[in-house]
C-alpha cells in the first residue's frame, strides 16, 4: 500500500492549532500554580527540594498528557467517549452546505481522505467511482478532500472532478476539523463506518478494487 505525506502548508496548519491547544492548557496550569503557592512556600520547598524542580510537572502526572497528540500513531483516530465511536467533523458539499458526519449516523458511511496532488489518491479514485455507481444508494460516499487552500482548493478539485468525469460526491475540509479529528498526516485513508457510527475498518495508502470490495461487503453484508 502506498500513501503521501500531506504537504508543508497543510501539516503546519495542524500544528498551529495542535500547539495553540497545548499553550492554552499550559498557562491555565502555570495560572493554577500561582494561585495555590502560598507564602513562604518557595523556601520551604527550596529546602526540600535541592536540584529546584518544585514548578517541574511530574512524569506520570496523568494531566499534564491528556491534551498531547499521539505521535507513534498518526493512523489512530482522535477523540470521542467510545474509542469504537467515529470522531465527529463538519465539511462542506459541493453547494457550500455543512455537512456533520454525525447526522448520517443511522446508515452505512464510507469516508475517504483524498487530494488532487495526491497519487496514490489518485490511483484509487476510479475504484472508489465504480463502487459509487455500484451501491451509491446503499451507502454514503465522503470523499473528504484536504482543501488546505494553498496546495489545494476548491475550485482545483471541481476542475479535476471534470476532467476525470467522476460523479461520487466531493466533500471540502477547508477548516481542516475532519483532518485533525483523524490525525491524518498521511493519505489516502479510507474509514468504514457503520449504522451506530462506530469505526468497523479502516485502512491508510491506497487501496485496490478488491480491498475496497472489502469495505463495501462489510457495510453492506446482506448485497
Amino acid at each position: 500500500m502506498k500513501n503521501y505525506r500531506m504537504p508543508a502548508a497543510a501539516l503546519l496548519v495542524l500544528a498551529l492549532v495542535m500547539a495553540c491547544a497545548c499553550v492554552t492548557v499550559g498557562r491555565k496550569e502555570a495560572d493554577t500554580s500561582v494561585e495555590t503557592d502560598a507564602a513562604g512556600t518557595e523556601e520551604q520547598n527550596a529546602a526540600d527540594d535541592p536540584a529546584g524542580d518544585e514548578d517541574a510537572v511530574p512524569e506520570d502526572d496523568p494531566a499534564g498528557d491528556e491534551d498531547a497528540v499521539p505521535e507513534d500513531d498518526p493512523d489512530a483516530p482522535q477523540g470521542d467517549a467510545e474509542a469504537d465511536t467515529a470522531p465527529d467533523f463538519t465539511v462542506l458539499d459541493e453547494n457550500g452546505k455543512q455537512v456533520r458526519l454525525s447526522d448520517l449516523f443511522g446508515k452505512p458511511v464510507l469516508i475517504n481522505f483524498w487530494a488532487t496532488w495526491c497519487p496514490p489518491c489518485k490511483a484509487e479514485l476510479p475504484h472508489f467511482e465504480e463502487a459509487f455507481q455500484t451501491y451509491g444508494d446503499d451507502l454514503v460516499f465522503m470523499m473528504v478532500d484536504i482543501t488546505d487552500g494553498v496546495d489545494e482548493t476548491v475550485d482545483i478539485v471541481r476542475t479535476f472532478m471534470e476532467e476525470n468525469h467522476y460523479t461520487f460526491p466531493v466533500y471540502y475540509d477547508t477548516q481542516l476539523s475532519a483532518a485533525r479529528a483523524y490525525a491524518i498526516q498521511a493519505i489516502p485513508q479510507t474509514y468504514a463506518i457503520g449504522r451506530d457510527g462506530s469505526i468497523v475498518m479502516q485502512q491508510t495508502g491506497s487501496m485496490s478494487k478488491d480491498q475496497l470490495k472489502k469495505f463495501t461487503d462489510v457495510l453492506l453484508p446482506d448485497d
